[in-house]
């Protein structure tokens, strides 16, 4: 069969959407928190930063830092230069993400088992370089 570089954008689409089937089946965003609460623990951002991260409308994102910090996984600081307020991760908010990795660890081993780990290795890469031309 030739190649059609245009099977891997469905391929990425489905899974997405399998992905976010289950996120939704469990009526949790889990997974969001995670990406946030793990982009936090590298360096604290602004919430438009995070947004662009994860691609999601500025208002949304609000929205859900407002959970976030209703929750107590993060808190608002001033940036180091002091030029704008940042979201950053509070101790309970890497409480909460060293949880949440372990369950999706959990989670990874059982769907991706039949993978190799030269494979998902690979697979990562591919993935990342096709994140970073979006």
């Amino acid at each position: 069969m030739a190649l059609n570089r245009t099977d891997i954008l469905f391929e990425l689409y489905s899974i997405g959407r399998k992905f976010r089937s289950l996120a939704k089946e469990k009526n949790s965003d889990t997974m969001l928190t995670a990406v946030i609460l793990r982009a936090l623990k590298r360096e604290a951002m602004s919430v438009s930063h995070l947004g662009v991260l994860v691609s999601m409308k500025p208002s949304a994102m609000s929205e859900k830092v407002q959970a976030l910090l209703g929750s107590g996984l993060v808190r608002r600081e001033q940036s180091v230069d002091e030029r704008e307020l940042v979201i950053a991760i509070t101790a309970k908010g890497r409480h909460k993400l060293t949880f949440v990795l372990k369950q999706i660890q959990s989670h990874v081993g059982r769907k991706f088992g039949s993978i190799s780990d030269e494979e998902m290795t690979a697979l990562v890469a591919i993935l990342k370089k096709i994140t970073e031309t979006l």
